[in-house]
């Protein structure tokens, strides 16, 4: 695999950036907007999300982007077989199987494999340096697209909020990862997981205000 270890998205001495721990709302925003009483958004407004993705996904596999399994076949996979292919497969999928998730109503379980997804491709990113630009590209419509909706749910429960980063961060750690080294990158990846576990304090530290914040949004809070 070609890869180098300069940061693309970020200076080297620089902390790696999560979501948000004070999302701002996206109620009116096409697509994006969660449609339902509890944030989750409606199977329709996913495929409305997903379809220009998976389409700049498959643009940037035949660009010669450096993937595991080939992006244009995730639509084709079931849950399940996503959950078992996630270690070997490119981050994307992890937000294909989040996007899922969150239409079928599984908020916390969109959470887990978001973040999962989230740190799996910025230590990707990280690791390409340069070469990583056109993954990065993709990387922000993700994190956008679907990391956006998902990230204003799961905030409204501090509580679960935690749980799904600290669930995607032992998930990380307990599976090998095909795609990007954790031993010729392990100065990286560490750098990445510092980050996540960073914002896992910034939330445990802010839940009132992160509370406050969302009922003056007019956002659900759990």
């Amino acid at each position: 695999m070609r890869v180098t270890s300069t940061l693309a998205e970020a200076p080297k001495t620089g902390t790696p950036h999560f979501n948000n721990p004070h999302p701002e709302p996206v109620e009116g925003r096409g697509c994006l907007a969660p449609s339902n009483a509890d944030g989750h958004p409606k199977a329709t407004e996913i495929e409305c999300i997903m379809k220009p993705i998976l389409a700049c996904a498959f643009a940037l596999l035949l660009s010669g982007a450096v993937v595991a399994q080939p992006i244009d076949d995730f639509d084709s996979l079931s849950t399940p077989e996503l959950i078992d292919v996630a270690p070997e497969a490119h981050p994307a999928a992890l937000y294909v199987l989040s996007s899922r998730l969150m239409a079928q109503g599984r908020g916390l379980d969109a959470a887990k494999w978001m973040y999962a997804g989230q740190l799996r491709y910025r230590f990707l990113v990280t690791a390409l340096g340069d070469a990583g630009q056109d993954e990065n590209i993709l990387l922000s419509a993700l994190t956008e697209s679907v990391g956006r909706p998902v990230n204003e749910y799961i905030a409204a429960d501090p509580d679960e909020w935690i749980e799904a980063m600290k669930w995607a961060l032992d998930w990380d750690a307990a599976h090998g990862n095909a795609l990007t080294s954790k031993t010729t990158h392990a100065s990286d990846l560490a750098a990445i997981r510092s980050g996540l576990r960073d914002l896992i304090v910034q939330v445990d530290g802010n839940r009132d205000l992160i509370r406050k914040r969302r009922r003056e949004a007019g956002l659900p809070v759990r």
